[in-house]
């Protein structure tokens, strides 16, 4: 299939007897099925099983090119604390996860 720019990639698991409805879905969305892959997903506990919230947090704030500053202003916190959180030396909290989840927008649940 030939790549365009306007699509994003996207894997998740349906229930087997919805499947030729998503398919549907998908493609009257405009959408392309490409079920070369479809078996060699793996869930992302099994890559990163001791993944921690400080850590996702470190690779999110690296992955869009934020500092702990901005991070801290943004949390209406100071930088250390930023920095405690990433170490584990901080728990997350879920009212905080939650802003964290919009702030990178991903699921707060990562970060609990």
């Amino acid at each position: 299939m030939m790549p365009n720019s306007n699509l994003m990639s996207v894997k998740f698991r349906v229930p087997a007897k919805k499947l030729e409805d998503i398919k549907n879905i998908v493609a009257a969305l405009g959408g392309q099925i490409d079920e070369e892959d479809a078996d060699d997903s793996v869930a992302w506990e099994e890559v990163l099983p001791d993944s921690e919230p400080g850590k996702i947090l470190r690779g999110l704030r690296y992955r869009d090119g934020k500092s702990q500053k901005w991070l801290a202003e943004e949390l209406g916190m100071k930088q250390p604390n930023v920095s405690a959180m990433e170490k584990g030396e901080r728990p997350i909290g879920k009212s905080l996860a939650k802003k964290l989840g919009e702030l990178f927008n991903v699921s707060y649940k990562v970060f609990l």
